[in-house]
């Protein structure tokens, strides 16, 4: 059985100015089987759809920073899952890619999806209640 190998290798540093604006990080995944480098592929989140990302997750309680982070972490999962899915392929079908590297390109449109696995699971019913706390000698 023929066995391929999925690993992140790293990311695009951020430039700004360039000629798309982007989300900082932009995460870089290759494809192996054996030894034979067989697909690389770069996972980027348009600038408009990582200030969309970050304010939805702002309005979910996560801090700024957080909420870029989570962004990040949602860029490679996503990236992960994507290409899981075109390896099974390849592998099902005996096929090879028809190139070496892609780029795929997220926007505003696929926000919604992106975040999905790192969301709060919210209740309409669910009610916040302040944490108490105390500590007695």
């Amino acid at each position: 059985m023929t066995e391929a190998l999925i690993n992140y290798v790293g990311e695009i540093p951020y430039r700004p100015g360039g000629a798309v604006e982007l989300h900082p990080f932009v995460p870089c995944f290759e494809v192996t089987m054996g030894d034979e480098p067989l697909f690389k592929v770069w996972v980027q989140l348009s600038w408009e759809g990582s200030i969309n990302a970050i304010r939805q997750l702002e309005g979910q309680g996560f801090p700024a920073t957080a909420a870029e982070q989570l962004v990040s972490q949602a860029l490679v999962l996503h990236g992960t899952r994507r290409l899981e899915q075109v390896v099974i392929e390849w592998l099902s079908t005996d096929t090879k890619p028809l190139n070496t590297s892609d780029v795929w390109n997220l926007t505003t449109d696929d926000v919604l999806h992106l975040l999905a696995p790192v969301r709060r699971k919210v209740c309409s019913n669910q009610q916040r209640e302040p944490l108490r706390l105390s500590w007695r000698p």
